[in-house]
């Protein structure tokens, strides 16, 4: 016979007034699930930063504002390091595409705002966005 597993977990039972409220849980996993939900956007969003075929198309596809959105309404610090960082990647682009669209998909506002973040990480992408 086998033991059971050491990372299995043991079934809680409660009584009377010890249960929890599934309204309020329900909620918290809702919320979680959105910002795991996000977090795998802003990392395929990074990833696509990283390859030049995409970032040459990115602003004409809807990424940039996928990207400039999440990292405006986002306070979760994975999702905004991983929108700095791409803004990072994809600012030197704009050979594909000139400055002024940029500025007109609103840019500068978000860069503005993540330079004034405390983590250290978010500030350094955006120093050099303004390189």
């Amino acid at each position: 016979p086998r033991s059971p597993s050491p990372t299995k977990r043991k079934k809680k039972f409660f009584s009377g007034d010890e249960r929890p409220s599934f309204e309020e849980s329900d909620e918290e996993d809702e919320d979680m699930q959105q910002v795991r939900i996000k977090r795998k956007c802003s990392t395929a969003l990074l990833n696509m930063s990283l390859n030049k075929k995409m970032s040459s198309q990115f602003v004409e596809q809807g990424g940039m504002a996928a990207l400039l959105d999440l990292a405006a309404t986002c306070k979760d610090e994975e999702i905004v390091t991983n929108c700095a960082a791409a803004l990072n990647n994809l600012i030197p682009y704009g050979d594909y595409y000139p400055p002024w669209k940029l500025c007109d998909l609103g840019v500068v506002p978000v860069i503005v705002k993540l330079v004034k973040s405390d983590d250290a990480r978010v500030r350094h992408f955006m120093a050099l966005c303004l390189c």
